[in-house]
């Protein structure tokens, strides 16, 4: 396998995204993985990171600061970080006599600076002020795609100007990527772009991540969110901590007080803040002969305010940065550490690199921060200290560490359990297997687009024959009913987390067919037949011989898990063919354990037919396959293109032994008997859905596509006229539909409410009615058209 990886932060540049993808890098390499890193030349104060440089191949290209294009703006920024500068030394002065209006007048002065500046960054520093790296990262990943030939590529962000590249070269390469976000890009909370920037970052966002096969990040909370957002198949892996890098012999504190409180690393101002300490330590008359905050790293002039203003700074040594490998070793010898989040509830989410190396050195940890949040829950879970806002609780703590400290001389290890998985080789061994998963799809893709034949391209004659009607004396009518679990139908497809409070309200519908003495087809998916209760509700109703059973394949919900869980996925005719057969025999192993016998009658999940599915159906006995779905178009997801496809039943197969039963789908209007009728298959293209043709056309009465199901909001009449308009051409069975998740309020789109289920059923009711009374037609099953329609001469065979 051959991973190109995309990233701004590599070592040996010391920082902690470097550090991840560095480690990432190496672990890829050390796994028979073929590695090639595109990076920025930079030069850094820190390279003190090391990396493994014989078995990664590292490219670095140049940055083009846009800044220095733009001179003007230049000086208002560097006119902005002097004034900026000059109003912290005032303000902070202000603070501390006491004055605050001497602080609030001094930051008035440069609003319009602010502004300019502010203004300069949104209209120019797109997607971020790395943006001039694009101009060499494209042309370089081009280069290197072509000549490195890849299997996938990974983009890590921030900075999310690797995201805009790498999606730029994958389209002209035709090579898939995964976009890692380490953060957040659009809904990061630090972010503070005005509203019209915002609404246009998320729209080329979403622009952006559409072209992504897949998404990975550090975060457990991140993941459904991204799921939800994106429609895209999401792995989380959580950036670890290296064991290696703690087996050096610890900095050790002295013994005895003070208990010594280290922080390590930057401290974003306003929103990482030490206050609930510093108060704690101020009003819990401690001495600083008994406690010390040692903060090491850079930007903190903030603590330093933060220490003033709170008359703590005896207690608080601001210490410059020590290089990493000696602060594992501190961390390791200190008796307590320090980690601080933003209090915000949009911080949730966000996990600190430092956590793990703070559970790593097995050392007591004290937090600020987010109490709802991943880390709070994280650190209450292990044992390994606490996070809390209340300064009581913090001096409660601080001064069972001083009495501890006091009576053993040093404070206690905590177990070794305390970092229990969180090895960062345990979450690249994940990282790894998610990818692998990927390269087989991947590397399978082409190959699975040529053998999916779609319908509408199989040959009347030789691939299959229309099943002959005409001499049927009347229209003979089908319920067919979509089976399945509830599930968000606008959210991310998952293999958990639905529900099967639906199953129970089909005797609603049951009673309605029970009264005019039709027997509905079941077709039942896996969720349903992998529960007991749920699928005694139709054994029941089978048993009494009030209906028909058979399955209906959701590949999202349905074993074995190999794929990703994505929209082209979300079709089974997209997976490889061993999977799709693999599904398949799970999905009939579990209805005849539920009903003792081998399902006969099929349906693809969102209609994701081809020739080679309806191939496997048949290999298995399947007799009556119900998935085309005429006069639509899926491929905007990924799917079928069913324009030009059969639209009345259909025997399929050399021996012509499968029987087709498209849904009934159709046009009504001026031109439905006309050639320009073919015209509404540009009402799915992308022009067509933005001008809203479909819907302009109908209204005028020219073509309006109608269905023989409750859940199309077509009235009685409008299906009506299609009946009779499809008799008059020697059409004679019609099958309706639904799905079973409409009868359960809020499932679907068609039923939100309880009127709009009475609504519901009664259309069922009326539809049933006009069928068997004013049309004379007959219900039957498709078992039943099965053999209605194979003996006649003609009707099987060409």
């Amino acid at each position: 396998m051959k991973v190109l990886l995309v990233t701004w932060h590599f070592p040996p540049v010391n920082t902690v995204a470097a550090l991840r993808t560095g480690k990432f890098a190496e672990y890829l390499a050390g796994n028979g993985v073929d590695v090639k890193v595109v990076t920025v030349a930079k030069d850094s104060d820190d390279r003190s990171l090391p990396i493994d440089g014989d078995r990664i191949s590292v490219v670095e290209t140049e940055f083009v600061d846009i800044d220095q294009w733009v001179n003007p703006v230049t000086v208002l920024r560097r006119i902005k970080s002097a004034l900026t500068s000059k109003v912290s030394v005032k303000a902070s002065a202000g603070q501390a006599t006491g004055t605050a209006k001497t602080g609030q007048s001094a930051r008035a002065k440069p609003k319009a600076w602010h502004w300019l500046s502010d203004l300069y960054e949104a209209l120019f520093l797109f997607p971020d002020k790395y943006v001039g790296w694009l101009i060499k990262l494209y042309p370089a990943l081009v280069r290197e795609i072509r000549d490195f030939e890849p299997d996938v590529i990974v983009a890590s962000g921030p900075p999310f100007t690797s995201f805009v590249a790498t999606a730029l070269a994958s389209r002209r390469t035709k090579t898939p990527w995964i976009a890692e976000f380490r953060d957040r890009w659009m809904d990061d909370p630090y972010a503070d772009w005005p509203q019209w920037r915002r609404r246009f970052d998320h729209w080329f966002e979403r622009r952006i991540l559409a072209t992504a096969s897949a998404i990975t990040t550090v975060s457990p909370r991140w993941q459904p969110y991204f799921e939800e957002k994106f429609l895209q198949p999401v792995g989380t892996f959580l950036n670890g901590f290296d064991p290696e890098n703690f087996t050096h012999d610890p900095i050790q504190s002295p013994e005895g007080l003070p208990v010594q409180i280290m922080h390590m690393g930057r401290c974003y101002p306003e929103r990482r803040d030490p206050s609930p300490l510093f108060k704690a330590i101020r009003d819990g008359e401690f001495t600083p002969e008994e406690v010390q905050f040692q903060f090491y790293g850079w930007d903190l002039d903030y603590v330093a305010r933060r220490a003033r203003e709170y008359d703590v700074e005896d207690f608080v040594q601001i210490l410059q940065p020590v290089p990493f490998n000696q602060s594992v070793a501190m961390q390791k010898g200190g008796d307590v550490l320090l980690l601080m989040q933003w209090n915000n509830d949009a911080d949730a989410g966000n996990i600190p690199a430092k956590l793990f190396e703070y559970l790593a050195s097995h050392r007591p940890i004290v937090a600020v921060g987010c109490e709802g949040g991943f880390v709070a829950e994280e650190i209450a879970r292990r044992e390994a200290g606490l996070l809390t806002n209340d300064p009581e609780k913090l001096a409660g703590a601080i001064r069972g560490w001083i009495d501890e400290k006091k009576e053993k001389g040093r404070i206690p290890s905590l177990p070794d359990n305390t970092s229990k998985g969180l090895a960062r080789s345990q979450q690249m061994e994940a990282y790894l297997a998610f990818l692998q998963r990927g390269e087989i799809e991947l590397r399978d893709d082409r190959l699975k687009k040529k053998s999916n034949t779609p319908i509408r391209e199989l040959s009347a004659g030789r691939d299959y024959v229309l099943a002959g009607q005409k001499h049927l004396e009347q229209p003979l009518g089908l319920i067919v009913i979509d089976t399945e679990e509830d599930f968000d139908w606008g959210g991310p497809y998952r293999r958990s987390g639905f529900g099967l409070d639906s199953v129970w309200n089909q005797t609603k519908a049951q009673d309605i067919f029970d009264q005019h003495g039709i027997r509905p087809t079941y077709l039942i998916d896996y969720p349903i037949l992998n529960n007991d209760d749920a699928a005694k509700v139709f054994r029941q109703f089978h048993d009494a011989g009030k209906c028909e059973l058979g399955v209906q394949m959701h590949p999202w919900a349905n074993p074995p898990y190999r794929e990703w869980l994505s929209r082209e996925n979300s079709f089974p005719c997209n997976l490889d063919i061993a999977l799709q057969e693999e599904k398949l025999d799970a999905l009939c192993a579990a209805f005849n354990r539920q009903f003792g016998f081998a399902p006969k009658i099929y349906k693809a999940g969102r209609y994701g037919i081809s020739a080679q599915h309806l191939d496997i159906l048949r290999e298995r006995g399947f007799t009556v396959d119900t998935s085309v779905m005429p006069w639509s178009s899926y491929t905007r997801d990924g799917g079928p293109n069913f324009f030009g496809a059969p639209d009345s039943c259909f025997w399929y197969g050399p021996e012509r032994d499968l029987l087709c039963l498209p849904v009934s789908r159709g046009l009504n209007g001026l031109l439905a008997q006309t050639p320009a009728k073919s015209l509404f298959s540009l009402t799915e293209t992308k022009l067509g859905r933005i001008t809203k043709s479909a819907g302009i056309l109908a209204h005028c009465d020219l073509l309006e596509r109608v269905d023989l199901s409750p859940e199309g909001g077509h009235s009685p009449e409008a299906q009506g006229a299609f009946i009779q308009q499809r008799m008059a051409q020697g059409q004679r069975v019609f099958l309706f539909h639904y799905h079973s998740s409409s009868l359960g309020a809020g499932n679907t789109p068609y039923v939100r409410n309880r009127q709009q289920l009475e609504n519901f059923l009664g259309s069922i009711e009326t539809f049933l009615h006009h069928f068997q009374n004013d049309l004379q037609g007959r219900f039957v099953t498709p078992s039943e058209l099965y053999e209605i329609l194979a003996p006649h001469p003609g009707n099987r065979h060409p």
